[in-house]
């Protein structure tokens, strides 16, 4: 009995259906074998599971983006495929209108999907069409209306959308000015001509506003004199601009008032500025000092004043009046307190200023590593972003009192880590190494991923062990809860496993056992151990052990990382054919028989017998009668399955036996059913009937299989004759592939070599790219180069038309990715810049090179300018960016200017940048203030 399970074996192909015109796309399955129901589970840029009974599945609205599917049967057996879909984008446009008021409009169009040209189309109060290769499309001179919009790509795809266009009512009017009299405001009247309602009305000037009316007459009273801009706007949008001077009503008299304090507790005064009106003017205050003076003239200083609420009065030659009232504040010292507020984990500091007594507005100025000043009316101010230094604080009030203050900020370090992975190997755990620079400690580490844990220490380099593989987040917090993140990758490589294959000795001669190692690292020592036993060092993954007798053999192999495996093999060798005949007189006419037994060697075996009839048989084993021979001298060869030989001679005496034979032809391709078989009789007394195996009686058969058919034909006379064949079919069609993947990100070198095996030569070879080549001579093969990353096919097809179809997914390096950190240099003369680059992506490991002729990711010690950098992988992949070096400082120079009064000199210092100065006055007197007066 010949049990076959290869017919449960799962087999699944996966067929992707692009999706058009923004629609998703479908993945088609074909499942062949296995034992339903099936479950199917697929991962990529959308997830899900189905369960189905049927051998055809379509998963539908799937995005682009490659799949993988796991295919499990109900007896648990599982398969797994991968498939990409690229769908096609659909139309996708938004539209804007353009055009003044009154004129004729524009719609634009900005297409932001589609695969060009586009025919853009429009139908409303104005209707056409135009073609164009460009994502920007405008259609001009279009009246205001409705409008449906449609635009379609050279796909066939389109959108639709309607759109209203409305382009406006120019809008006219007519503005004139009434003065008001002796101080009383005056009023600017609107009349609107054309244009939308409403109207929004606004008015900029001496006083702005502004209002909404139906209206087409709008009067803005209470306007003081001056220019003012008067804006009318429709509901379309639509507006128009217009200016008009209203002029001061004669006789009007007003009063601008400017209080001056006291400087540090001094007597004030007011500043009076009268504007309008006729002189004389009769000027009055009344309040902590009262007085009145007559001018001529519009301005007038009122000194001497003690602080407190004044009321000023003034009326002009003609009557008209005005009041003010005026605060004068005294003016008193000022005092400050400065505290420092230091930044946390790395980040700059402030200092907390609190001012009491003296004048608003204050100004406050700050000298230090970083320098500045603000004018602010509040006393409490916070002077933000200070990096760590000893600062002056100066607070100069409104009336020129000042006070400075000392102050050291001194702003805590952050944290930083460097986690590297340490892989595992032969299926053992990793590890991940920490190190830590900066921060306070102790330092809680924490990690999570595939296994979890913290600890807590004060080292700076910490192992964390026994983690298996899978990607972690790395955490450390230091003593003052400052912390950083990193996400490490821990990888395992997988224990050693080898396959071993008898290969039995035909004959009586000795075998060998292949070893087959899938992984591991080269070289392998490979060890045997049995009735002969050997040692021996390869690089290859698959290697044969020759000359070996039959017995019992332990096979064990050792990998360059010192992972083993060990696997237990039974040889057994064929042995030798002994063969005998001899002859059974039969009862027909010529019905004599030839019995064949024959010891040794492995089925199946062919009888092959030669003399006055002749013919060939293929049996399971012993013994074997060759019936129906007439008389003579016949030769018995018998071979068995491994070709091995043996053969005995007999002579039959007698009449004229019923013999026959079968001509059977070769089926194509495997697993066809394409083959034939004729019996041929002769002897006998005919006519002949036939009885097949497969129950057929015509003396000829068809549409076979692969496999073994037997006939038996009865002559006339009842004598009956057999003979057996078997039908083989030509190997099937397979391809061998070797692929070399692009090397770099976006790269098109990679390659796909194709040698087909089986079938029938010569090989005709049909690529997805488009490429078909047929080879010259046996299995040369195909090849298609400078190929991108992505998912291609191959079809191979045989002299007899039998196929093989394989899919390859050419991979491709992550792209090139650089950053870089820069360290500035201290001055801008000095020489102690430098910068540190990361790379990431590509093909480890990189080499860095520097325009200035370092290299290593390192530049160091240059001045400040413009720095080239080239970045290169180990596939030659390159990447090239400018690092700019700054300063943190200038180069000061020294200069002032002065101006004097009697004796005193106030000096402007005009030195650029500096941060710390000294004047030396020429009498033995110095200051180290950035901007000193000095008495001699």
């Amino acid at each position: 009995v010949t049990l076959d399970n290869s017919v449960n074996n799962l087999d699944v192909t996966v067929m992707p259906i692009h999706g058009s015109c923004g629609q998703p796309g479908v993945l088609w399955l074909g499942i062949n074998n296995g034992t339903a129901p099936f479950t199917i589970q697929w991962t990529g840029p959308t997830n899900g599971v189905a369960t189905t009974s049927s051998s055809s599945v379509d998963i539908a609205n799937l995005p682009s983006g490659c799949y993988t599917l796991v295919i499990t049967d109900a007896n648990g057996c599982s398969t797994t495929v991968s498939a990409c879909l690229n769908n096609e984008p659909g139309v996708e446009f938004f539209a804007a209108a353009s055009g003044s008021c009154g004129t004729y409009g524009q719609i634009d169009l900005t297409i932001t999907s589609g695969t060009p040209p586009f025919i853009v189309a429009w139908e409303g109060p104005q209707s056409g069409t135009l073609m164009s290769s460009s994502t920007s499309v405008s259609i001009p001179n279009l009246p205001d209306g409705t409008y449906l919009l449609t635009v379609t790509d050279a796909n066939g795809c389109s959108q639709t959308q309607t759109f209203h266009l409305l382009t406006g009512t120019p809008v006219a009017f007519n503005a004139s000015a009434q003065p008001g009299l002796c101080g009383v405001e005056g009023t600017i009247v609107v009349e609107i001509t054309s244009g939308t309602p409403s109207f929004d009305v606004s008015w900029a000037g001496p006083v702005s506003g502004t209002v909404s009316t139906s209206s087409t007459t709008v009067v803005l009273p209470d306007l003081p004199p001056g220019v003012y801009h008067i804006t009318v706007s429709g509901s379309d949008g639509c507006s128009a601009t217009q200016s008009v001077v209203l002029q001061s009503g004669t006789g009007g008299v007003s009063i601008w008032a400017q209080p001056v304090s006291g400087g540090c507790g001094q007597p004030g005064a007011i500043e009076v500025t009268l504007t309008g009106g006729t002189a004389p003017f009769q000027l009055s205050w009344s309040g902590p000092q009262n007085g009145s003076v007559t001018l001529n003239t519009n301005s007038f200083t009122i000194s001497g004043l003690p602080p407190g609420n004044y009321v000023l009065n003034v009326i002009d030659a003609n009557g008209c009046t005005d009041v003010k009232y005026v605060t004068l504040n005294a003016s008193t010292g000022v005092s400050v307190w400065a505290e420092p507020l230091p930044g946390e984990c790395g980040e700059n500091g402030a200092i907390e200023v609190n001012i009491m007594g003296g004048l608003a507005p204050y100004t406050i100025e700050w000298v230090g590593p970083q320098s500045g000043s603000i004018v602010v009316n509040s006393q409490l101010y916070i002077i933000p972003d200070l990096p760590t230094g000893t600062y002056v604080v100066t607070v100069t009030d409104a009336g020129g009192c000042s006070m400075s203050k000392t102050v050291v900020l001194y702003n805590s370090a952050g944290v930083s880590i460097w986690a590297v992975a340490i892989d595992g190997v032969c299926g053992q755990p990793g590890a991940i190494k920490v190190v830590i620079s900066g921060g306070t400690p102790p330092f809680e580490i924490s990690w999570e991923g595939p296994q979890n844990g913290s600890l807590s220490t004060s080292s700076t380099t910490v192992i964390i062990p026994d983690l298996p593989p899978g990607i972690y987040t790395v955490s450390v917090v230091d003593a003052e809860g400052c912390s950083m993140n990193k996400v490490v990758e821990v990888e395992t490589s997988p224990n050693l496993t080898i396959l071993t294959t008898p290969h039995p000795g035909l004959c009586g001669q000795d075998g060998s056992i292949s070893v087959e190692i899938p992984n591991g690292s080269a070289p392998f020592t490979i060890t045997w151990t049995g009735p002969v036993s050997g040692t021996t060092t390869t690089n290859a993954n698959l290697m044969d052990i020759p000359d070996l007798p039959s017995g019992d053999y332990t096979i064990e192999v050792v990998d360059a990382n010192g992972c083993a495996a060990a696997s237990t093999v039974q040889l057994l060798n064929g042995s030798s054919l002994q063969v005998d005949a001899f002859v059974i007189n039969g009862g027909c006419p010529g019905g004599n028989t030839i019995k064949v037994t024959f010891f040794g060697g492995s089925p199946n075996y062919a009888i092959t017998w030669t003399g006055p009839v002749s013919g060939t048989v293929i049996v399971a084993g012993p013994p074997y009668f060759i019936t129906d021979v007439p008389p003579g001298d016949y030769l018995i060869l018998v071979t068995d399955a491994n070709g091995c030989n043996g053969s005995d001679s007999v002579s039959v005496t007698g009449g004229s036996p019923l013999e026959v034979s079968i001509s059977a032809t070769t089926v194509l391709c495997g697993g066809g059913q394409d083959g034939s078989a004729t019996a041929l009789p002769a002897g006998g007394t005919p006519p002949y009937a036939y009885l097949w195996s497969t129950g057929d009686t015509t003396q000829t058969i068809s549409n076979l299989g692969e496999g073994i058919y037997s006939v038996t034909v009865t002559d006339a006379a009842g004598c009956t004759a057999s003979a057996t064949t078997q039908i083989v079919a030509t190997p099937p069609v397979t391809i061998d592939l070797e692929v070399n993947e692009p090397s770099c990100f976006g790269g098109n070198d990679g390659s796909i070599f194709a040698s087909g095996w089986g079938g029938t030569p010569l090989y005709t070879y049909q690529w997805s790219t488009g490429l078909v080549e047929t080879e010259t001579s046996p299995h040369a093969g195909s090849t298609i180069s400078g190929l991108t990353a992505g998912l291609y096919s191959i079809t191979v097809i045989d002299a007899n038309g039998c196929t093989a179809e394989d899919t390859i997914l050419l991979a491709q390096p992550d792209s090139l990715e650089l950053s870089v950190s820069v360290d500035n240099a201290m001055c801008s003369n000095g020489s102690d810049g430098g910068a540190t680059a990361t790379a990431a992506g590509g093909t480890p490991p990189y080499s860095f090179q520097w325009s200035n002729g370092q290299t290593g990711p390192t530049l160091s010690n240059v001045p400040p300018g413009t720095y080239g950098l080239l970045l290169t992988d180990a596939n030659g992949c390159t990447l090239q960016t400018d690092v700019v070096v700054g300063a943190d400082y200038l180069e000061p120079v020294a200069a002032f200017s002065y101006s004097t009064n009697v004796l005193t000199v106030s000096f402007l210092n005009e030195s650029t940048p500096g941060a710390n100065y000294l004047w030396d006055f020429g009498d033995g007197n110095s200051s180290s203030l950035i901007n000193p007066t000095h008495t001699y």
